[in-house]
């Protein structure tokens, strides 16, 4: 089974909070809010990839994210 998160928004409403980072990049806690999201998707059984679909702006910081990241399933970021 696969799992998408949808993160291809621009957080206009948050202003200079994320005028250079992707909100589901944001720190929450130490982590990056997609991080809690994944530790929580990879929990589910059967789960064989998460695809995260982001837009052209961003979307380097998600493939760095995704190849730093300690995900337990293939990450494949989408632009």
């Amino acid at each position: 089974m696969k799992a998408y998160v949808l993160a291809a928004g621009y957080a206009t409403r948050l202003g200079a909070i994320a005028r250079d980072r992707a909100k589901p990049l944001l720190d929450v806690a130490g982590r990056p809010v997609l991080s809690h999201t994944m530790e929580r998707l990879q929990e589910v059984a059967g789960l064989t990839e998460v695809v995260v679909v982001t837009n052209a702006r961003f979307h380097h910081q998600f493939v760095e994210w995704a190849t730093t990241g300690p995900a337990t399933v293939p990450v494949r970021v989408l632009d």
